[in-house]
């Protein structure tokens, strides 16, 4: 009886130990990764946009893993990464087991997205290699001015500028979208007619009609405008300056301006010589942009007289004629008195130069020719069905910088473009 007593304690210290044995290597055996588990472990940043200056923390959590039994080494960081702080923490899941979090806190020192060395960490005395998940820095928004960009879309789809040039062929319409970066508000919005083209607005976005945008950070192009060019002969065309004045970040107001972009026009490949487009373009719209024929470029010129006129000035102005004549006269004056008194040079040679810079002065500005304008719309080309854009009011007096048939490129203030000839008065 005593025996039997005996066995059995015996018994039920074993399956005791056993229980005892089992509760603590149990947990034990749980405290590994599986293959999978590495795969979907990271160190993910926290918060949203990372800066240039400013401390980024990056976490990993190993779930279900005591942290005694985990420890993690630093990599060694490129220059532009410098390591500020690490730490460790407890982490509890819903059903109280423990966990570990690392919490590792870097310092970036320029922008761009770096590339990371990964993360050794043990478990178990059991090596992981760790990655940092990619990330962007960026420069620090208050040292951020904005920025305009253009985006080019021709007949083939969007066009990449090679060294800031974009090739088309002539009367080809080509796409251009504006966009600004870094900015909250544009203050000011505006632009200059090119020559020789067709360039109109076709559609603007709430940012250039001076509507606010949000404060925060954001590194998304924002679209101002769309605009169609159609540049209407061969050559190199730049693109048209902008005036744009924007509020950056830190509230500060900036004049933009934007990269140089230019097109390569080639000759166009065919005349397309449809009804609709006869109709819209008269004669004096094709022979103001179209090279003349073979053989007319030699022609003698008709009117002589108006080409010496626009070439000579003492020839057809007066008053070019009397200063040089004047000038003439002193110069030879000039010359008697070094002949006979000399006492007397200084006055007679002082007005011929005088009179001579006065004769130089007029020339130039008979070289120039002005009109008064009558007032009225201003086409960015010469062609009486284009959609103006500007109008000139009436008694402005103008530059006439070419003429086409019965149409004039004037230039007045802030103001440039094709009028008819018959609203000119000559000044």
């Amino acid at each position: 009886m005593e025996k039997r007593a005996v066995e059995q304690k015996r018994r039920r210290r074993h399956r005791l130990l056993i229980a005892a044995l089992a509760a603590v290597l149990a947990p034990l055996s749980a405290q590994s990764l599986s293959s999978d588990d590495i795969r979907a472990l990271s160190l993910v940043p926290q918060g949203g946009t990372v800066f240039v200056g400013q401390p980024c923390t990056f976490t990993l959590v190993l779930h279900g893993i005591d942290p005694s039994l985990a420890r993690a080494e630093l990599p060694d960081f490129p220059p532009n990464v410098r390591f500020v702080s690490s730490k460790k923490e407890t982490l509890y899941d819903a059903g109280g087991n423990a966990g570990t979090k690392f919490l590792f806190q870097l310092l970036f020192s320029a922008a761009g997205t770096p590339r990371l060395p990964p993360l050794p960490v043990y478990v178990r005395r059991r090596a992981y290699a760790i990655p940092f998940a990619p990330v962007t820095v960026y420069e620090d928004p208050a040292t951020l001015l904005p920025r305009l960009s253009v985006a080019f879309e021709t007949q083939k789809g969007r066009a990449v500028p090679q060294n800031g040039a974009v090739a088309v062929a002539a009367g080809e319409t080509v796409r251009c979208t504006l966009y600004a970066q870094h900015c909250t508000q544009l203050l000011h919005f505006s632009w200059d007619l090119p020559k020789d083209a067709i360039f109109a607005e076709a559609e603007r976005f709430p940012l250039a009609r001076g509507e606010p945008l949000s404060r925060q950070f954001s590194p998304d192009l924002i679209p101002v405008a769309r605009f169609d060019w159609m540049p209407l002969v061969a050559g190199d065309y730049d693109f048209p300056p902008f005036a744009v004045e924007a509020t950056a970040y830190n509230g500060s107001r900036v004049a933009v301006t934007l990269p140089a972009y230019r097109l390569t026009v080639r000759p166009a490949d065919t005349v397309r010589t449809d009804a609709a487009q006869s109709e819209r373009r008269n004669d004096v719209f094709a022979a103001a942009f179209q090279p003349p024929p073979p053989g007319e470029a030699d022609a003698p010129v008709q009117d002589e007289t108006a080409q010496t006129e626009s070439v000579s000035l003492h020839a057809g102005k007066p008053l070019a004629r009397v200063l040089l004549a004047a000038a003439a006269m002193f110069a030879v004056l000039a010359v008697a008195a070094l002949c006979f008194r000399r006492r007397l040079l200084p006055v007679p040679l002082a007005l011929a130069l005088v009179f001579l810079l006065a004769f130089v002065w007029a020339r130039e500005q008979s070289a120039r020719s002005y009109a008064v304008f009558r007032g009225g719309a201003v086409s960015p080309v010469p062609d009486a069905a284009a959609t103006s854009v500007l109008t000139m009011p009436n008694g402005v007096r103008v530059r006439v910088l070419e003429r086409a048939g019965d149409w004039a490129y004037i230039a007045g203030g802030e103001v440039a473009g094709w009028v008819r000839a018959e609203s000119l008065e000559d000044d």
